[in-house]
């Protein structure tokens, strides 16, 4: 096989661990948040609010 592609196999093999590692480690906070607090809705909240627009935030800031 090309050596590139091997190269390729091995960068791809590892990222795909990494995102592995990522979604186990975002599903075990959840389910620790869950068993303490007995809910999802505060860890989930963030996703659901609205900032504004773009413009209305940079407006904040200044």
């Amino acid at each position: 096989m090309n050596p590139n592609m091997q190269k390729l196999m091995k960068i791809s093999g590892l990222f795909r661990v990494l995102v592995l590692i990522a979604t186990a480690v975002v599903v075990i906070y959840l389910g620790y948040s869950y068993l303490v607090e007995g809910s999802f809705a505060s860890q989930l909240a963030i996703f659901f609010l609205n900032y504004g627009t773009m413009k209305e935030r940079a407006e904040a800031y200044c």
